[in-house]
């Protein structure tokens, strides 16, 4: 088992893969979502887009020279949202474990490492996004002393 920082020439088709477990994953709980395959070269673009913006990093775990998951670490951002005031934060974009390698404490390692990442750049404050649905998400988030923030209601109007 192995969490280092994500590697272009070794690593792309292993995150692609990653992106595309998760997006369908997260489809399961919200049909309106699109399928992993249609938007992951798309998403995965939008990631290290997201990681000059917000100086951030993609972290992997590696078995067997396996990309088996991923979490994103971006080191400085600040809320769009005017009653946040200018308050910085980091936060974890996604994280995701292949069915293979889970209960296996990759998605522990990964998450502990990107706390690592943002404590070392001065962040006060680490905030991760979950689908209320993700049950063994927030079971894992609150286990590493996460607390809930907000949450958004949706409502089918079809």
């Amino acid at each position: 088992m192995q969490i280092r920082e994500y590697n272009p020439a070794t690593d792309n088709t292993g995150l692609h893969r990653c992106v595309e477990v998760l997006q369908d994953f997260e489809r399961e709980m919200l049909p309106s979502m699109p399928a992993g395959a249609d938007i992951s070269a798309a998403y995965v673009e939008d990631i290290f887009d997201q990681c000059r913006k917000y100086d951030g990093t993609v972290l992997v775990a590696i078995e067997q020279n396996c990309v088996v998951g991923y979490t994103t670490i971006y080191r400085r951002m600040v809320s769009d949202e005017l009653e946040d005031g200018d308050q910085e934060y980091a936060y974890i974009g996604d994280l995701v474990v292949l069915d293979q390698c889970r209960g296996k404490g990759y998605g522990r390692q990964l998450m502990q490492v990107a706390e690592s990442i943002a404590r070392e750049a001065g962040a006060h404050i680490l905030r991760i996004g979950v689908l209320t649905d993700n049950t063994p998400a927030v079971a894992l988030y609150q286990s590493l002393a996460f607390r809930p923030l907000s949450m958004q209601l949706e409502k089918d109007l079809t």
